[in-house]
């Protein structure tokens, strides 16, 4: 489970129901202790949450985009989502030092009236909290997100196609799953607007940050499942933003040889190296092997080549 998700359900299951008992609390001037505490502990969780989690992933993700792409979901959603939340941690914040401190405070900065300003303040707590729903499902699952774009297929001077992935809205890896043979180079291309990274489980390969429009290449020689994720959205063992690469036993763009006896009646046994597995030729394909053998009189023991010539 990411960070992210964890997060979600502190919200969902923890702090808004604690915000609902503590407005229960104050409807029945259960103020002390029981609102005064309850009020204080989902403050400072709050607290936490934005400094350490909230603040660096918007710093990180959203900020480099305002305002140039705050159309986009995957900006707008968040944005909205900052703006009711920190003004109603801050008067979330200013009632609690009342609580704590009101009769060591100046009485310029009380308000007399100080009802109203709960009920604003667990209003747009709840506000933030439906925002924040909305924020994950658009971060971490695509919600209201184009398709990814159509990437052109790519083939190589020895007919080799490219192996794409792309890192797309929604914290994904598209393909998630892929199927290549030893030997072959995938491209990671960042198609989404904030920054990601491309880091195998095992560590043996990382990219540097990844901003939007930025590629990353990695050769897989070894066979065997290659599991990697996203540093910023997901972790190892398949957390979050994370996908696999099966990395078969057959080399890339190979073909297994095998030794193929051809006797001719008026020419020496000749050795051919075939790129098929099939050794039974027909007679006529004999016959025209025969007459492309060109014998290499200098060379040790008489090699002969066949030129020309390619099996199906």
């Amino acid at each position: 489970m990411s960070r992210s998700d964890l997060v979600l359900l502190a919200y969902i299951f923890l702090i808004v129901p604690a915000m609902l008992v503590g407005f229960v609390f104050a409807r029945r001037k259960m103020f002390e202790p029981y609102h005064k505490f309850t009020m204080t502990t989902i403050t400072i969780v709050n607290w936490i949450l934005i400094l350490f989690v909230m603040a660096g992933t918007y710093q990180r993700d959203v900020a480099p985009q305002v305002p140039h792409n705050l159309g986009l979901p995957s900006i707008l959603i968040p944005t909205l989502h900052l703006a009711p939340g920190l003004i109603a941690q801050l008067l979330a914040t200013y009632l609690v030092i009342r609580m704590w401190f009101d009769r060591y405070l100046p009485n310029w900065i009380k308000i007399n009236n100080i009802k109203p300003f709960m009920r604003l303040t667990l209003g747009l707590w709840l506000t933030t909290a439906v925002l924040g729903v909305l924020t994950w499902a658009v971060v971490n699952k695509g919600l209201f997100a184009s398709p990814p774009p159509v990437m052109p297929v790519s083939t190589s001077s020895n007919g080799a196609t490219s192996n794409v992935v792309q890192l797309i809205s929604g914290n994904k890896f598209e393909p998630a799953e892929l199927t290549i043979p030893a030997g072959t180079t995938v491209e990671f291309i960042n198609t989404d607007t904030r920054s990601h990274t491309v880091t195998a489980d095992d560590s043996s390969f990382t990219s540097d940050d990844m901003k939007a429009g930025t590629h990353f290449s990695h050769t897989f020689t070894t066979p065997g499942d290659v599991l990697y994720f996203c540093d910023y959205h997901g972790d190892k063992g398949h957390v979050g933003m994370s996908a696999v690469i099966h990395v078969t036993g057959n080399a890339a763009n190979s073909a297994p040889t095998k030794q193929a006896t051809i006797a001719f009646t008026d020419t020496q046994t000749t050795t051919v190296t075939t790129a098929t597995d099939a050794v039974a030729l027909p007679a006529e394909v004999t016959e025209a092997l025969r007459l492309l053998i060109v014998t290499a009189k200098d060379t040790p023991d008489s090699t002969a080549y066949v030129v020309g010539v390619q099996a199906r």
